[in-house]
C-alpha cells in the first residue's frame, strides 16, 4: 500500500489493493493509530498502526447469505515493523 494522507508528521490514510477468491479491489483504510519508539537496549526503531475499513464482501464474489448477515465487513488490522 501507500500512505495516501498524513496529518502533520503522522500518516492517517493508506491505499492498496485487497485480494479475496482471487478478486483485486481498490482498498482505502483509516489509520486510527500510529506510533513509533525505539526498542530498549536496541538501536532499531519499531512502529505499530491499526488501520479500519469496511468492504462490500459481495464485490469480491463472496454472495452466500447476503440476504442474512449482509454484504458489508469490517476490517481492523494491526501492523508492526521494524526499522533497521
Amino acid at each position: 500500500g501507500q500512505i495516501s494522507r498524513f496529518d502533520g508528521d503522522s500518516p492517517v490514510e493508506v491505499e492498496g489493493e485487497l485480494t479475496l477468491l482471487g478478486v483485486v479491489r481498490p482498498v482505502r483504510l483509516k489509520i486510527a493509530s500510529f506510533r513509533c519508539q525505539a526498542l530498549i537496549n536496541s538501536s532499531r526503531d519499531v512502529c505499530a498502526a491499526q488501520a479500519t475499513t469496511s468492504i462490500d464482501r459481495t464485490q469480491f464474489g463472496m454472495t452466500y447469505g447476503v440476504g442474512f448477515s449482509g454484504r458489508q465487513v469490517d476490517l481492523t488490522i494491526q501492523i508492526e515493523a521494524s526499522r533497521d
